[in-house]
């Protein structure tokens, strides 16, 4: 069911591009709100607050899938499967969103670039467009992984539960309360830690597969030493952050020098760039196949 579950949503994500419309969180983020207004012991700060906060949601999903197991021998538990998966990747499309932001570049249109890249970044970009467009380049690299491959990998494991975990959990670290993802945590926001916390625990692993996929889709050889040098790897390793990882292991896969470009314009760059996640999902799909065909043949 997970492979069947996997491809049907990607195809509906492909097919479907007004999809994007229907991820609208704004509901959860009021829970969230009235969730914090409620919890404001000092007990409930950290990690018990974040847990409290996400068990309902979770718990829900759980219930409704046990309910629905077996239901018209599985086919209602594979829709739900679909709709949870399609719900929680994203929020935006990668692939459009990064499609009106080269248009905008190639436009030298500077007002719309810099509002899109806001968008992708997360944060004010760079004013010059070049280190703006870099900048984009990388977001494209760690994005792919926040909004596709974390998601698809939590849900490989634990079912619709994991989808709902890591996008609940991602969510929560763009919470209103919150700004956004990249703004420093307040001295005593035992919550706002907790949460970011979770967040990175929830990447490490997904985010290594992700960067070993670009590896393969790509250049290998300029992928792992770029691995190696750039602090992501070494003693370092274990600690890295998803985001170093990811770009150091992206921009090495496209041969992309961190002071050139080959005489590539940034368009090709950014179109060089989505293949390569495009071609990484391909390879986790692939990979997805083989464990499934694995197990039905055990």
């Amino acid at each position: 069911m997970t492979l069947i579950a996997i491809l049907a949503s990607l195809l509906l994500e492909r097919l479907l591009e007004h999809i994007q419309h229907l991820r609208r969180y704004e509901r959860y983020h009021d829970y969230v709100v009235w969730m914090r207004e409620r919890l404001r012991g000092s007990s409930w700060q950290g990690y018990l607050g974040v847990l409290a906060l996400l068990a309902p949601p979770l718990l829900a999903t759980v219930l409704v899938q046990t309910w629905l197991c077996g239901a018209l021998f599985g086919l209602l538990s594979l829709l739900f499967a679909v709709a949870v998966l399609v719900f929680c990747l994203g929020p935006r499309d990668l692939g459009l969103e990064l499609a009106e932001y080269r248009a905008a570049l190639t436009a030298d249109n500077a007002e719309l670039a810099t509002r899109l890249a806001r968008g992708l970044l997360g944060g004010e970009p760079p004013e010059d467009l070049d280190a703006q467009a870099r900048a984009v380049t990388g977001a494209v690299l760690t994005q792919a992984n926040v909004r596709i491959f974390c998601v698809l990998f939590w849900f490989a494991i634990l079912g619709p539960a994991g989808a709902v975990l890591y996008r609940a959990v991602a969510e929560l670290c763009r919470d209103p309360m919150q700004t956004t993802a990249q703004t420093p945590v307040q001295a005593g926001d035992e919550f706002t830690w907790a949460a970011r916390r979770i967040a990175e625990w929830l990447d490490w692993l997904p985010a290594r597969l992700t960067a070993f996929g670009y590896a393969l889709s790509g250049d290998f050889e300029a992928a792992v030493l770029r691995w190696r040098t750039s602090g992501a790897g070494g003693g370092e390793h274990w600690h890295a952050s998803a985001a170093d990882i990811l770009i150091a292991t992206g921009t090495g896969a496209l041969d992309l020098d961190e002071d050139s470009r080959d005489n590539l314009t940034w368009d090709q760059v950014l179109q060089s760039t989505l293949s390569l996640v495009w071609r990484t999902l391909v390879l986790w799909v692939f990979v997805i196949a083989l464990l499934t065909l694995a197990g039905w043949a055990g």
